[in-house]
């Protein structure tokens, strides 16, 4: 069944085969700042026999909520569990959603920032700024948690600099 707000707060189960619908919904409770919600939904929609793509995009949607709610080991084992399933199939994604390579990464940077461990930090941006293949929508992705994490660290130079490249993004997206 497809996926879609059924009412304020509520996601209808996910389409294992075509979850963009599910996807967006529950980026929709993130943006609101539900992300308790996107938690849950990502809970609800957990199975370990989803395909490849869709069990990506759940875990990748768990870390995100868990890391906006200051749950960094749930946030870090998710995202490192996405991070696997991408890695094991470069280009993964499902149907409707843009692949995760180097963004996922870039979040468990974010964690990894959060902990204050830096060096952890730079090393996991490094792993996500060289993935192969990344469209526009993950090269923006993976600069801004890249800077996030420069901010977190205090490097204003690197802030400097990838605020330049974020700016660059900004104009490719809208030619």
């Amino acid at each position: 069944a497809p996926t879609a707000l059924v009412e304020p707060g509520a996601v209808a189960p996910i389409d294992p085969d075509a979850p963009a619908a599910w996807w967006s919904a529950v980026l929709l409770l993130v943006a609101a700042g539900d992300n308790a919600g996107a938690a849950d939904a990502a809970g609800v929609a957990w199975s370990e026999d989803l395909p490849p793509g869709t069990a990506a995009t759940v875990l990748f949607v768990l870390g995100l909520a868990c890391f906006e709610l200051g749950r960094l080991d749930e946030a870090d084992d998710a995202l490192s569990r996405s991070e696997s399933l991408v890695a094991a199939e470069p280009g993964l994604s499902a149907r409707g959603v843009f692949s995760f390579g180097g963004t996922v990464t870039a979040l468990r940077a974010c964690v990894a920032a959060l902990r204050g461990d830096h060096p952890r930090a730079r090393a996991l941006v490094r792993r996500a700024r060289n993935v192969a293949d990344q469209n526009i929508v993950q090269s923006v992705a993976v600069d801004f948690w890249a800077t996030w994490c420069a901010v977190q660290e205090g490097d204003l130079a690197l802030v400097d600099e990838l605020a330049d490249i974020c700016i660059g993004n900004t104009v490719e997206l809208g030619d």
